[in-house]
Order: structure tokens, then C-alpha cells, then sequence
């Protein structure tokens, strides 16, 4: 996901300066544009280290850093817990 965003965020800059060469009517809005798609990738970055970070809590398995992404649910062991279920993580309590 983190490298199909990155390839999106690039695509965007490339064809939004296309356009602001041509048109100077065009650069603040394609300023606007080219910070937008920068701070979209970083949320989806920061959505897939929070994917990763629950992925270790449920599953013990760390994916991070791995070549080739999980694109399902693939290696995922589906008979942990009674019936199939995942063991509940119950949240900690405040201090």
C-alpha cells in the first residue's frame, strides 16, 4: 500500500507541475494539490504502521519491513482462540 501511495503522490506532482509550467494561473492551486497528496500519503503510511502495530498485537507476527505486503489475509491463523475467535485485547486502564 505505502508503495502504491508513494507511486500516486509522485504521479500527482509530475502532471500538477506539467500544469503549472504552462499556466502561472495554476500555481497556487496546484501548490495546494502537491501538499494535499503529500499529506494523504503520510496518512496512509501512518495507517499501515497502525495495521502492523495491531497485526503484532493479535497475531505475535511482525510484518513490518517486508518486501512483499500482505494483500489479504493470507498466513493469518485463523483457529487461535475458542470456535476460531481471537483472543479479546481488553484496553488498559488509565492511571
Amino acid at each position: 500500500m505505502a508503495d502504491w501511495l508513494d507511486a500516486v503522490k509522485d504521479q500527482i506532482f509530475r502532471e500538477v507541475l506539467t500544469y503549472m509550467f504552462g499556466d502561472s494561473r495554476t500555481i497556487e492551486p496546484g501548490i495546494d494539490l502537491i501538499l494535499i497528496s503529500r499529506l494523504l500519503e503520510r496518512v496512509g503510511t501512518h495507517a499501515t504502521n497502525i495495521a502492523e502495530d495491531v497485526i503484532f498485537i493479535v497475531d505475535a507476527r511482525d510484518v513490518r519491513h517486508r518486501s512483499s505486503r500482505l494483500t489479504s489475509h493470507e498466513g493469518i491463523d485463523r483457529r487461535i482462540g475458542p470456535q476460531g475467535a481471537r483472543p479479546r485485547v481488553e484496553p488498559r486502564e488509565r492511571s
